[in-house]
């Protein structure tokens, strides 16, 4: 699936961008949008509050069900909150000990199948979760890593913590057969986030044709922020990132004859911004501008040109928001690859108002224009 045919966003710039068609589990182009802004919006959380442990579950079966894993993740983590053992069928046993209980423990997940290419898949995906969790001290004397002995045939040393073995005999009684899980401390937690966000988006890890369900599976107080808060900030700091970045880029290229780099486009707009920005310094009293081939603080200068040219190019945005307008395409095939791309070669006229509701125009328009300043 790809974004909507025949309907593009015009932006301020005169470009054509695609509108998201929403379905992110079979539109390449919106999947790629949907992990971005899980990117940006687990890393805001994290801000306020980071996760320091990461689990992943896995399945074994080739006919586990959908409902069922979701079950049993339920009960892995009810079991973890309340420290208590898991018997058959998630019973809970009545002579057994009691664990360490966790019960400020929060998660976000990410649903993705495996290729089912390896040796022993027998070219089934199956479906695991990879978890970002909170609630768990990362120095917490369960994440400590031990050797044990590894199973057989070869019984070789194996390296895992004390949470790791729990979380492993938890989710075996639970599945009945599952028993592979990982458990480790994040010692980086926003490359984590970044790398589960955007690395299990990847094509080959997509859901099977079908599936309707959601791939990104918070738990209910994971977010420190409503959702929707956190969404609406995360498309305004990726606005905000693209524009600086394009700004830094036309500065130093116009201004400091620096190689342009890969992929770069100054547009009559950003250079128009860029001269805007250097007028406006002009009119500040003599002590208050700032000397662009000087040596007083560059970096100063720099960022205060940066500043100024951000705010003229948020001006002109703003003045030209973007149109839904309805265009020609025209497919062009990669015959070495065999994959159909779709550019648009004409605009035809603006969409008609009954047409435009059906797009969420305010909501897809913040990010679409995100990715393309």
């Amino acid at each position: 699936m790809s974004p909507c045919y025949g309907i593009r966003w015009l932006m301020y710039d005169g470009s054509l961008e695609p509108v998201r068609c929403g379905a992110s589990n079979r539109c390449d182009y919106c999947a790629m949008f949907a992990a971005l802004e899980a990117a940006v919006v687990l890393r805001l959380d994290a801000q306020m509050r980071q996760p320091e442990v990461g689990i992943t579950t896995t399945t074994r079966r080739e006919d586990f069900p959908f409902d069922e894993l979701r079950k049993a993740e339920a009960l892995l983590w009810r079991a973890l909150r309340k420290g208590n053992q898991i018997g058959r069928r998630g019973r809970r046993p009545k002579d057994e000990p009691d664990y360490e209980a966790f019960p400020d423990l929060q998660y976000c997940g990410f649903l993705e199948w495996t290729t089912g290419e390896g040796t022993r898949a027998g070219g089934v995906r199956r479906p695991h979760i990879h978890h970002l969790v909170k609630g768990i001290p990362g120095d917490h004397p369960l994440l400590k890593e031990i050797w044990i002995e590894g199973p057989a045939p070869k019984f070789e040393p194996v390296q895992t913590t004390k949470l790791e073995q729990r979380v492993s005999d938890l989710w075996r009684a639970i599945t009945g057969d599952a028993y592979i899980v990982e458990v480790r401390r994040l010692r980086t937690p926003a490359g984590a986030i970044a790398y589960l966000a955007l690395h299990h988006h990847k094509r080959s890890q997509s859901p099977p044709p079908g599936f309707r369900g959601r791939r990104l599976r918070p738990s209910k107080g994971y977010y420190e922020l409503p959702i929707s808060e956190l969404r609406q900030l995360a498309r305004r700091l990726t606005s905000q990132d693209r524009v600086r970045m394009a700004v830094k880029n036309a500065v130093a290229v116009e201004l400091e004859g620096a190689d342009k780099p890969d992929r770069y486009e100054a547009d009559d707009l950003l250079v128009a911004a860029l001269c805007e920005g250097l007028r406006d310094l002009a009119r500040e009293p003599l002590e208050l501008q700032i000397d662009i081939w000087g040596e007083t603080d560059p970096e100063a200068e720099r960022e205060e040109l940066l500043r100024r040219t951000v705010a003229e190019l948020e001006k002109i945005r703003n003045a030209h928001p973007p149109e839904l307008v309805r265009v020609r395409e025209q497919q062009d095939v990669d015959h070495s690859t065999g994959i159909v791309t779709r550019r648009a070669t004409a605009v035809l006229g603006a969409l008609e108002p009954k047409l435009k509701r059906l797009f969420v125009a305010n909501r897809d328009r913040d990010f679409t224009e995100a990715m393309a300043a």
